[in-house]
């Protein structure tokens, strides 16, 4: 929304894990994740955050990262009206037509086993801002704190580049 709304007074744009439109697939993985929160059990909410946003590769290779995001969640639980609501606006969500309008340098990076913004989205995403596409192989939604690093370098090469281009 922020690259729609503000677009002029931006450089350079990087999106990481996100769509332009929630397909059939998202649409009904957050409905889904709507209709769990309305049990209003966070035993149950926990897990299946857990689900959404990690995948088997990434349990089994930081099995902690679900001790983390339970004790995140134990610390800050959502509030039940905000969640429900952020799930619903997840589902509906589409800018596909507004983003191609954007003539920024733009860089969308997806993680292969990504629930939410599954590759095939943030592909889509990339075709609307006419912008490079990345996947990293083997990553969840949890791809910034699962592989900052990557995805660190991958944004720092994007605004060198964009920095390159716009000294032209």
């Amino acid at each position: 929304h922020m690259v729609v709304r503000h677009r002029r007074r931006l450089l350079s744009v990087s999106l990481v894990n996100t769509y332009a439109a929630a397909d059939p697939w998202a649409a009904l993985v957050w409905r889904l994740r709507e209709a769990l929160a309305l049990l209003e059990d966070p035993s149950t909410q926990r897990i299946a955050a857990a689900l959404f946003l990690t995948s088997p590769h990434a349990l089994a290779s930081e099995p902690a990262i679900v001790d983390t995001l339970f004790e995140l969640w134990e610390a800050s639980p959502p509030d039940p009206v905000s969640y429900r609501r952020q799930m619903s606006f997840c589902a509906a969500h589409d800018l596909l037509h507004e983003l191609q309008q954007i003539e920024i340098p733009a860089l969308v990076i997806s993680a292969s086993t990504d629930l939410l913004c599954t590759p095939r989205a943030g592909e889509e995403l990339a075709g609307a801002i006419r912008g490079r596409y990345v996947c990293l192989d083997d990553a969840a939604h949890l791809l910034t704190a699962t592989r900052p690093g990557e995805v660190a370098n991958l944004i720092e090469k994007h605004m060198q580049a964009t920095e390159t281009h716009d000294a032209l």
